[in-house]
């Protein structure tokens, strides 16, 4: 079985890295399909295997599966949900993907950009407060590096963007269990391999980089 992953742009696809991640530290063999958005015909690229005109896909045997979580369901590799606290892990999961909508239009994931800090809104404000209680109710519970104990989950993946953009745009971190975690998941040999090919790529997305200084 030959799977495909359709992605975007390894800069600041937030959801393609989900899914990439997730198939590569699961040891899953896909081949990569990297349709770089707002360059070219990419929306015709895109419409021949995306039903939302959005990444990331998985095609098999012509069938496609839209969505990161949906993709991570679907595959289910050894990069699963945790034995213990299997509600709770999945609840995590399910509210980054339905929410924090203040951190993610503050804070876009953009691995090129330079560590900096600004002043944020009240909802982005929150969203970083939750998202920093999230882990830190996990991780008191468990001897870590990851949020439920030595094995990567789905949950993990679901957050391995929320770390680049805290260490992108200088969020302080003054628990040492959440600073520990965050440097679990950026040494992760798939996490270094899409940041070394995302500072590679030449593509620029203007509406992503107008706030932000390199």
């Amino acid at each position: 079985m030959v799977w495909k992953l359709v992605i975007g742009n390894k800069n600041y696809s937030s959801w393609s890295l989900r899914a990439w991640l997730y198939l590569t530290e699961g040891g899953v063999k896909f081949d990569e399909v990297r349709i770089p958005l707002y360059v070219g015909d990419w929306e015709a690229q895109l419409k021949k295997v995306s039903p939302t005109m959005q990444v990331p896909v998985l095609l098999e045997k012509g069938q496609a599966v839209w969505d990161s979580l949906a993709i991570m369901s679907y595959v289910e590799s050894k990069v699963g949900w945790p034995k213990d606290f299997r509600g709770e892990a999945m609840s995590a999961a399910h509210e980054m993907h339905s929410g924090f909508t203040g951190l993610r239009a503050e804070m876009p994931m953009n691995l090129k950009m330079k560590k900096h800090s600004h002043d944020l809104s009240d909802d982005a404000q929150r969203d970083v407060d939750r998202v920093k209680a999230i882990w830190q109710t996990a991780l008191a519970r468990h001897d870590g590096p990851y949020l439920y104990g030595d094995s990567l989950t789905i949950t993990d993946v679901m957050y391995a963007p929320v770390v680049t953009r805290f260490i992108s745009y200088g969020i302080p971190i003054d628990d040492p269990r959440t600073k520990a975690y965050m440097d679990a998941i950026v040494a992760l040999a798939g996490m270094k391999a899409w940041h070394a090919a995302a500072i590679a790529e030449t593509e620029i997305i203007h509406k992503y980089d107008a706030l932000f200084l390199y």
